[in-house]
């Protein structure tokens, strides 16, 4: 196992970890820190599970940058969603 498959396996544990914890606040009333926390969530891990899976794949539409790009955009909504829960 090299370092890369650590690294996504992380990201989907990160992933699972803000997106899990939302879903039963999703089903009430959410806000708008829950949202971002849980679609940011998904976006990691799903991004992260699809670079697992599909490493070895040609580069093309869907090159690892493209696929990268999913992992920090779940990582900046989940972050989002930190800071606005935070703020007053």
């Amino acid at each position: 196992m090299n370092y890369q498959r650590i690294y996504y396996l992380s990201l989907l544990g990160l992933g699972l970890i803000f997106a899990i914890p939302s879903i039963p606040k999703l089903l009430g009333s959410p806000s708008l820190p829950v949202i971002l926390r849980s679609i940011g969530g998904a976006g990691m891990a799903l991004s992260s599970a699809y670079i697992l899976v599909f490493s070895d794949e040609p580069a093309g539409p869907t090159s690892p940058n493209w696929r990268f790009f999913g992992v920090v955009g779940g990582f900046a909504l989940c972050l989002a969603g930190i800071v606005i829960s935070i703020l007053p």
